[in-house]
């Protein structure tokens, strides 16, 4: 079993960190194996703040890699071109999320929450100025805010409604990687082909026997 770390870039979250566990089975011919891998950990950066999650704690979270052949060539580890289901959408839920209560230093802890104050905010303050404006017509302050309150429910739901259904389903990753071999136990220089959802990128990995 190996333990590797490695970043990922895609134009979904840009940088993003993951520690992995991978099981590695020898096979019928010499330098050759089998392999699964699973993600023990995403992390990723915001104003200097590393926000970190177990994956298998996120909401609507799905997983499910196909194993993998790999071999070793003149110092080489190459793992061949496979696939990985994951629900990209569940992570950028839950980054969403994570950057809100990062930037609103804790007050705020999800779209839904930030949203629901800025429209009750905004709503207070229209109908105070509708009353400021015809004061001679009592109970105009409520009638602005229960209009104003409707229409921008609507509007918060659809922005949640967008972020939540997002989450659901998993998107098709292709990952070929290879990395030097540094020693007995460990893997140096990986690097990572991938393409997310018709677009490639790149990476960098390390990886050490536990």
């Amino acid at each position: 079993m190996l333990s590797r770390t490695g970043r990922r870039r895609s134009s979904v979250l840009q940088d993003w960190d993951i520690d992995e566990h991978m099981t590695l089975t020898a096979g019928s011919v010499t330098n050759s194996y089998r392999g699964t891998h699973t993600w023990d950990r995403v992390s990723f950066v915001y104003a200097g703040t590393t926000v970190t999650a177990d994956p298998t704690t996120v909401f609507d979270w799905m997983f499910t890699p196909s194993d993998f052949n790999a071999s070793v060539t003149c110092g080489v580890f190459t793992i061949d071109r496979h696939s990985v289901h994951v629900s990209i959408g569940a992570l950028i839920a839950w980054l969403v999320d994570a950057v809100i209560e990062v930037a609103s230093d804790g007050t705020y802890h999800s779209l839904d929450d930030v949203l629901n104050n800025i429209a009750s905010s905004f709503c207070s303050g229209l109908a105070d100025a509708a009353e400021q404006a015809v004061p001679d017509y009592p109970g105009v302050a409520s009638a602005v805010h229960s209009v104003c309150t409707s229409a921008l429910s609507g509007l918060v739901t659809t922005a949640v409604n967008a972020v939540t259904n997002a989450r659901l389903g998993a998107d098709p990753i292709t990952l070929r990687g290879t990395g030097q071999i540094g020693g007995p136990n460990s893997l140096v220089m990986g690097h990572w082909d991938g393409e997310l959802v018709g677009s490639d990128f790149t990476g960098e990995w390390q990886a050490m026997r536990p």
